[in-house]
Parts: structure tokens; sequence; C-alpha cells
């Protein structure tokens, strides 16, 4: 659609093209033939003039916005190298928090299993106390019975170290 400052324009080199060839005519004392080729002659340089106004004017717009564009770019690449750095610390933190917490936790089922053989046996000699109670209660003689050492291993316990000894 043609913008209302181009028609303007246009109205007023037809005029001043028109106003020419007409000062010509009566002034200069040329022929209307003559009159009429100068004022085209004045209109189409007009209009050369416009036209190549206009084209410098697109071309400096169009420059200003491949500046502001590749500006833009610039920026936005650089936001992006700001993310993935941010990114990579994040993933490294939780890296560290994932090793650290596997750490902890092998620390506590090796001390959960420490305690299962300490429980297996501390069951095993209440038990044997309890067999000689009942014994020494019925008036027979108590059988006795091997107290485990604390640092065997029970068959079901393979895989679980023992607990240290303690020195008394």
């Amino acid at each position: 659609m043609i913008r209302v400052s181009t028609l303007f324009v246009a109205i007023c080199m037809v005029l001043i093209s028109v106003s020419l060839g007409t000062v010509v005519y009566a002034l200069a004392g040329f022929n209307l033939l003559q009159s009429a080729i100068v004022a085209l002659a004045a209109l189409a340089l007009f209009i050369l003039y416009h036209a190549v106004s206009i084209r410098l004017g697109d071309r400096s717009e169009a420059s200003h916005q491949i500046a502001d564009l590749s500006n833009g770019t610039a920026d936005l690449a650089r936001q992006i190298a700001e993310f993935g750095r941010r990114l990579a610390a994040v993933e490294a933190k939780i890296i560290a928090a994932n090793s650290a917490s596997q750490d902890r936790t092998q620390v506590a089922l090796n001390e959960i299993g420490e305690l299962g053989v300490l429980v297996k046996q501390l069951a095993a000699s209440v038990a044997t106390h309890e067999d000689m109670l009942m014994a020494a209660a019925s008036g027979a003689a108590p059988q006795p019975q091997p107290l485990l050492d604390p640092g065997a291993r029970l068959p079901d316990q393979q895989g679980i170290q023992p607990p240290p000894a303690a020195e008394p």
C-alpha cells in the first residue's frame, strides 16, 4: 500500500514539473512541445532523485537493523554461554552430592550388617544362658554349649565384615 507521504511527494513533483513547463512556455518563449519536454525531463529528474534518496534511506535503515540483530545475537550467545557454565556447576554439585551420599549409604549398610551379626550373637548367647538357667532351675546338670566367638561369622552373614574385637 502506498504511504501518504509518498503520495504527497509525487503530487508535489508533478505540480513543480507542470509549473516549470508553464514558466518556460510563458517567459522563455518556448513552444508548447518544447515546454512539455522540459516539464517531463524535470519530472523524470525528480523521480530519479526521490528513488535514489529512498533507496539510500532503506539501505541505512537495513544496516541499522543488521547491526541491532548482530548485537542481539552476540548478547544471546553470551547468555547461553553463562547458562552453560551455570549448568555445568550445578551438574558438578549434583555428582558430588550423589557420590557423598553413596559413600554414606555404604558406611551405614556396613554398620547395619555388623549390628545384625552382633544381634544374632547376642540372641545365641541369651539362648545359651536361658538353657543354663532352665537346667539349674530343674535341678539337672546343665549341658555346656560353646559360646559363639564374637569374631566368628554366621553362615548367612558371609558378605558382611565382622565388628572389630574390643581390647579389654
